[in-house]
């Protein structure tokens, strides 16, 4: 027989996962009802409608509780545009979870924010709002703000240059 602390340990992970299989299936089988009565309400309105034809809508991402909408974004480019010189991925996750009071010590945040932070700045580099540095075999990458392109006759003035000013603010 095995040790009696691993099968009691075993016995309550199945017992915690069980309740969690019952606690989804009950919620299932609320969903399914009140998709019963959307189709119902539906019928009464669109008598002609084929409701099967109606695609499911894929849910949102997992959302965090540690930033607001585009709170993030506007964390990170503040870091970036205050920052003396470039600055690594692992720099730039400190700062967002330095403002919030998170701990750097939790690796799962950690890697989470990072997760993050680092889809930002490739979506920001790919807009050419943020500048990709370095990357080669054996370096570093680091980021910071792409440094502003004002075409030929483009004042401080002109529209040009309010475009790029708004394209930092738009990541």
């Amino acid at each position: 027989m095995g040790e009696p602390h691993v099968i009691s340990a075993l016995r309550d992970k199945r017992a915690e996962i069980s309740g969690e299989i019952l606690k989804l299936e009950k919620d299932i089988a609320q969903r399914r009802a009140e998709l019963m009565h959307l189709d119902a309400t539906l019928k009464l309105f669109a008598p002609d409608m084929v409701l099967h034809t109606i695609r499911p809508k894929r849910p949102n991402g997992r959302k965090t509780s540690w930033f607001g909408h585009g709170e993030r974004s506007r964390l990170v480019l503040s870091a970036l545009r205050t920052a003396e010189g470039a600055l690594t991925a692992r720099e730039i996750t400190g700062l967002p979870m330095a403002d919030k009071n998170l701990d750097p010590s939790d690796l799962q945040v950690w890697d989470a924010i990072q997760k993050t932070v680092l889809a930002m700045l490739a979506g920001g580099s790919r807009k050419g709002v943020i500048q990709r540095i370095g990357g080669g075999l054996g370096e570093a990458v680091s980021w910071r703000i792409a440094p502003a392109i004002t075409p030929p006759g483009g004042g401080a003035g002109s529209a040009a240059s309010s475009r790029g000013s708004q394209r930092t603010a738009d990541c």
